[in-house]
């Protein structure tokens, strides 16, 4: 029922055989049955549903008409999570979508944020991760500036500070919701592009959330991409020609956010988590950029070592070594062991806590 709303509210449409539910791959995803015929596409969803900065604004004004003292709130969010880039001001009006949703001040997808705010799997994505493990990450990566600019942004005093004025004002808005806005945008955001003028092929990018097609998760070999109708502007998600064939039963749909090989750190900067390597069990070639080098190697690194850290009840020292010999390390050099290392350190210690 969850997703029957979210659909209808959002006029998408789902081809025949095409259904949303929890994927291995974490959280939910969305699915095909390989029985039918492939079809010209899989899911459409209306230009007027798509989510922009540009489309949030006007909602705001809105809300802020109807109840003035609203404004220095929404301010106030802006600004603690800065609007350097179009991706951060998304975030950060992501952000006040959530909070005022929260205090039932939003008539504006209400059927999406509620499907976000569910309680799903987000291991994985860097803006849920805890300040200890972040540590970790600005100390062994402390020469990238990029990625610490990254962390910066996430875990920066002002979203501290917005997380204990929107308690002490009553607001039912935690540091992990404003955490989970910037984990919703990045991971869920999608480029798309926008004609400039429809008697030329000039385009712009949008920064975008596009409802039910956001559920469609990254694989290393992907099965589908997306387009944009250039008659009418709704978004597509479309069979790669012949990825059923051989299948049956439900196949996970699927799209590359990158390709490879993947700079870790570009990646987890721009999308907030780590490809993983599920359906190539001898690794992905990656690259992990430290110090001005890099340093390659055949990995699922971040999700090896969260298995390690999440499935270590017993014996947490056996497990961690097991998933670190499954990293196949090709690395010259100690630094990438000394990083695992660490991060295997602090996730048993986590999830061994009693």
């Amino acid at each position: 029922m969850m997703f029957q709303n979210l659909v209808a509210s959002s006029g998408a449409v789902l081809n025949v055989g095409t259904h949303i539910r929890q994927s291995p791959l974490g959280g939910w995803g969305m699915f095909y049955d390989a029985s039918k015929t492939e079809p010209e596409w899989y899911l459409r969803v209306p230009k007027a549903s798509t989510i922009t900065a540009d489309t949030i604004l006007p909602e705001l004004l809105r809300v802020i008409r109807s109840n003035p003292q609203l404004e220095p709130l929404i301010q106030r969010c802006v600004s603690a999570f800065g609007q350097r880039s179009e991706g951060q001001t998304l975030i950060a009006l992501t952000a006040v979508l959530i909070i005022l949703y929260r205090k039932n001040e939003l008539d504006f997808q209400q059927e999406y944020i509620r499907v976000l705010l569910e309680d799903v799997n987000y291991v994985g994505l860097i803006s849920c991760e805890t300040d200890e493990l972040m540590a970790c990450y600005e100390s062994v990566l402390a020469k990238d500036v990029v990625f610490g600019a990254a962390c910066e942004s996430l875990f920066s005093p002002e979203v501290h500070e917005l997380s204990e004025f929107l308690i002490s004002e009553g607001f039912e808005t935690t540091l992990h919701d404003l955490q989970l806005a910037v984990a919703i945008v990045r991971s869920r955001s999608l480029e798309i592009p926008v004609e400039v003028d429809e008697n030329s092929d000039d385009y712009l990018v949008d920064v975008s959330l596009v409802p039910i097609l956001d559920f469609v998760n990254h694989a290393n070999n992907p099965n589908c991409v997306f387009d944009v109708d250039r008659i009418s502007g709704d978004v597509l998600l479309k069979p790669k020609p012949g990825s059923l064939t051989g299948h049956t039963g439900l196949v996970e749909l699927s799209i590359q956010y990158d390709t490879p090989p993947y700079n870790l750190n570009r990646f987890g900067l721009n999308y907030g988590f780590f490809p993983l390597a599920m359906e190539t069990p001898q690794g992905v070639r990656c690259e992990i950029f430290v110090e001005n080098k890099v340093i390659d190697a055949d990995v699922d690194v971040h999700g090896c070592v969260r298995n390690a850290a999440l499935e270590a009840v017993e014996d947490p020292e056996v497990k961690a070594n097991t998933y670190k010999e499954q990293l196949k390390i090709t690395s010259k050099g100690t630094f990438l062991s000394e990083y695992l290392e660490m991060l295997i350190s602090i996730l048993t210690k986590k999830n061994t806590k009693k």
